[in-house]
C-alpha cells in the first residue's frame, strides 16, 4: 500500500442477537473481548492484518484469487458494538463507497452455546457488500487520511504531551484527563505486547507458526516460515534454531 492511506474506524457488528443460517448469533461484550484477544495473538495481525475483500472470495476456507482491498489492523470494543480499524490504500475506500459497497459482512468462527445460539469468537476476514445481513454494519465511526507513523514516534509524542501537561499548572485539569486516557491506552498496549513476549520458539514451533500463518493469510508456507524465522532470529541465524 502507498504511504498515504485512508484509516477508517468502522462498525463491524452492533451488539445484539442476529439471525444466521446455523442459528442465532450472540454478539455481546464477551464476544468482542474473545475476538479482540484472538486477533492480538494471531500471526495475521503481526504480518499486516486480516484481509478485507469485496464479498467473501475466501468462503469455504479456499484461498481467494483476488487481492484484499484493505486490511484490518485492530479490533476495538465500542459502545455501539465490535468495530475495526481498517486501512485502505489511497482513496480506494471512497471509490468503493461511491459504488454502494459501504457495508461490512464478517466471516468469523463461532462458539456453540447450545440451543441454536452461537457466539462469534475469531474474525477471519470481512467482505464489503451492498446487502448486509446485519443493520449498521460498516458504519464509519471515524476516518482520516494519514501516513502511518513508526510506533516509536507515536510513543514519544504521547510521552511528550504528558510531560508538558504536567508542567503547566493552569492546565492541571486537562492533564488529569490526558493521564486517564494514557492509562487506558497503556492497558491496551500491554495486551498487545503480551503476544510479543516469551522465549524464542524452537524449529518445530517456527514450523507450526508458519503453517498457521499460511492458512490465515494465504502466503505460501516457505515465505511464512522465512518471515517467522526472521522475526525471532534475524535474517542470518537459521543455525540458532
Amino acid at each position: 500500500m502507498r504511504a498515504a492511506s485512508t484509516e477508517i474506524l468502522q462498525l463491524l457488528c452492533p451488539f445484539g442477537n442476529w439471525p444466521h443460517p446455523r442459528g442465532m448469533q450472540v454478539v455481546d461484550e464477551t464476544a468482542a473481548k474473545k475476538m479482540r484477544k484472538n486477533f492480538l495473538w494471531s500471526f495475521a495481525r503481526i504480518f499486516g492484518g486480516l484481509p478485507i475483500y469485496i464479498g467473501h472470495p475466501d468462503d469455504g476456507g479456499k484461498r481467494p484469487e483476488l487481492r484484499p482491498v484493505g486490511r484490518i489492523e485492530r479490533i476495538c470494543i465500542t459502545p455501539q458494538g465490535i468495530a475495526i480499524c481498517a486501512r485502505y490504500a489511497g482513496d480506494a475506500f471512497f471509490k468503493i463507497a461511491n459504488s454502494g459497497l459501504r457495508s461490512l459482512s464478517a466471516r468469523w468462527q463461532m462458539q456453540d452455546l447450545g440451543g441454536g445460539f452461537f457466539r462469534p469468537v475469531r474474525l477471519i476476514s470481512a467482505g464489503l457488500t451492498d446487502s448486509p445481513n446485519i443493520p449498521q454494519s460498516g458504519e464509519i465511526l471515524a476516518a482520516r487520511q494519514c501516513a502511518k507513523a513508526p510506533l516509536s514516534q507515536i510513543k514519544n509524542a504521547k510521552n511528550s504531551l504528558f510531560l508538558v501537561s504536567k508542567k503547566i499548572a493552569r492546565c492541571a485539569e486537562k492533564a488529569a484527563e490526558i493521564s486517564n486516557q494514557a492509562s487506558r491506552i497503556k492497558s491496551e498496549n500491554i495486551d498487545e505486547n503480551i503476544a510479543r513476549l516469551g522465549a524464542k520458539p524452537s524449529a518445530f514451533e517456527i514450523a507450526a507458526m508458519a503453517s498457521r500463518l499460511s492458512r490465515e493469510t494465504g502466503i505460501d508456507y516457505a515465505s511464512s516460515f522465512a518471515q517467522a524465522r526472521r522475526k525471532y532470529y534475524g535474517a542470518n541465524s537459521f543455525r540458532q534454531i
